[in-house]
C-alpha cells in the first residue's frame, strides 16, 4: 500500500458535519480525493461513498431543520441520558458497518474520535484493516457539554482500549500527545501531532474589495477582527477590554466581530459600558465560503482565548489570508505560531498584553506585512489540508507497506 493515490478510505465520524467539525472533515476528505483516492464517509447521517471529486458535507446531511431539531433535543435532555444515547448509537453503528462492509474494498479505516465510540475499531479489527484514530480531545479535557461523572469510568475504559489498539493516533496538539502518553502509557512513536489546517486555495491573498469596505464604513479605519462563536471560553470580554485600551491610543480603529452565541448580549452590553459601541461592528454568522471576503478586511486578526488542548481552526484561516495574527500563549498555539515570525503571542488572559500586541502591529506596517507574509508561507508549506492528507497516508504506508 506504498502509494498516495488509488486508495479506498473509510472515514468514520459521529458529528453533524457542520461548523468547525464540518470544515475539518470536508477539508481532509477533499484533500484525499484530490490526491486520487476514494473516500467513504460513515456517520449518523448515513453512508456516502465519494469518488475523486470534491464533496460538500451538506450533500449527505439530513438538512438544516433536522439538525436544528437535534441540536434543541440534545441540549435540553439530561447529560446522563445523552451519554446513554451515545452508547446506544454504537450498537446501531456496529450493525450498519457490518451491512456496509461488502459494498467496497477498504484499505484503511480513519475515525474521528468520539466518546464511547468503538464500532470503528471493532470493524477494522474484524476485517484485518489498519485503524487510524484522529483525536481532538479526550474524556479528561474540558468540553462544550458538561459531561456526567456517572459514566466517566466506562468512557475512560473505552478510551484506553481505543488508544492502545489503534495502529496510529493523530492528535491536534503536543499537549494531547503528552497527555495521552502519560495517562495511558502509549509510546510517543505511535502518536503523530497533526494540527488543524486551512484550504490554501479558498483562503488566499486577494485585493480588498473597496466597495465592500466602503459599505461597512471601514475606509480609513484600522481594523481588528475576530471570527468565531460567542462562548465564554473564547474570551470576547477580554478582547473588548483590550479594545477599550487600544481605541484610546488609536482612535481610527474599528473592531469587527463575526459570529454569534450565548455571550452576544453580554458582549453588546460590555461594548456599551466601555462607550465603544459605535466602534464595534457585530456582523453575525457568515457562511464559511464568505469568510475570506470579511477576514480580508482585517489589519490584525485576533484570537482572544482558547484552551490547553485544541487546535483552533480560525488561526489557520487568518494565516492563510496573510493576516497578522495575535493569539494567546497556549501549547497548541505555540505548535503553529513562532512569536515575532508568523504571528504574535501574548500572555493568556492579559487584556493589557493583548492590547499592546495589537497596537504593536497597527503601528508598524512593516511588521504587519512580515507577519502576514510568513503566516501565509506557513500555510502553503505545512498547514494545509493536502499536506495533512499526505502525512496520514504516508504514515499508514510506513507501518503497513
Amino acid at each position: 500500500m506504498a502509494k498516495l493515490n488509488g486508495l479506498n478510505i473509510l472515514y468514520i465520524h459521529r458529528t453533524r458535519g457542520s461548523g468547525v467539525e464540518g470544515v475539518h472533515i470536508q477539508g481532509l476528505v477533499n484533500a484525499w480525493k484530490s490526491l486520487g483516492n476514494n473516500v467513504c464517509i460513515f456517520s449518523p447521517q448515513g453512508l456516502s461513498c465519494m469518488s475523486k471529486k470534491k464533496s460538500n458535507l451538506r450533500g449527505y446531511s439530513r438538512g438544516t431543520l433536522r439538525r436544528s431539531a437535534y441540536s434543541l433535543f440534545s441540549s435540553s435532555i439530561p447529560e446522563i441520558l445523552f451519554e446513554a444515547l451515545e452508547i446506544a448509537y454504537q450498537r446501531s453503528a456496529r450493525s450498519r458497518l457490518k451491512r456496509f462492509c461488502g459494498l467496497c474494498n477498504i484499505d484503511f479505516v480513519y475515525e474521528r474520535y468520539a466518546l464511547f465510540g468503538r464500532s470503528g475499531l471493532e470493524f477494522a479489527k474484524t476485517k484485518g484493516l489498519p485503524f487510524v484514530l484522529e483525536v481532538n480531545y479526550t474524556c479528561d479535557t474540558p468540553l462544550v457539554r458538561n459531561r456526567s461523572k456517572l459514566l466517566r469510568p466506562r468512557c475512560q475504559l473505552i478510551e484506553k482500549e481505543l488508544f492502545h489498539n489503534a495502529d496510529l493516533l493523530f492528535v491536534v496538539s503536543t499537549f494531547l500527545r503528552d497527555l495521552i502518553c502519560q495517562q495511558y502509557r502509549i509510546t510517543p512513536e505511535k502518536i503523530i501531532v497533526l494540527p488543524n489546517a486551512a484550504d490554501a486555495d479558498k483562503f488566499c491573498n486577494r485585493p480588498v474589495n473597496c466597495h465592500f469596505k466602503k459599505r461597512l464604513s471601514l475606509v480609513g479605519k484600522q481594523v481588528i477582527g475576530y471570527v468565531g462563536k460567542f462562548y465564554e471560553w473564547h474570551g470576547l470580554p477580554l478582547l473588548l477590554a483590550a479594545f477599550n485600551i487600544i481605541h484610546k491610543e488609536i482612535p481610527e480603529c474599528t473592531l469587527i466581530l463575526i459570529g454569534k452565541g450565548p455571550e452576544l448580549p453580554k458582549i453588546r452590553s460590555l461594548a456599551r459600558s466601555f462607550g465603544v459601541e459605535n466602534k464595534v461592528l457585530f456582523i453575525g454568522d457568515i457562511p464559511h465560503d464568505k469568510l475570506p471576503e470579511y477576514i480580508n478586511l482585517f489589519d490584525v486578526a485576533v484570537m482572544p482565548d482558547s484552551n490547553e488542548y485544541g487546535s483552533p481552526m480560525k488561526i489557520f484561516e487568518y494565516m492563510a489570508l496573510g493576516k497578522a495574527v495575535v493569539a494567546p500563549d497556549y501549547i497548541p498555539i505555540r505548535d503553529v505560531i513562532q512569536h515575532g515570525e508568523n504571528g504574535l503571542i501574548f500572555s493568556k488572559r492579559s487584556a493589557v498584553e493583548l492590547a499592546e500586541s495589537v497596537m504593536r502591529v497597527l503601528n508598524n506596517r512593516e511588521l504587519q506585512n512580515h507577519l502576514g507574509r510568513r503566516a501565509r508561507e506557513s500555510i502553503e508549506v505545512q498547514y494545509n489540508w493536502n499536506a495533512n492528507a499526505k502525512k496520514v497516508i504516508e504514515r499508514v504506508n510506513a507501518i503497513f507497506r
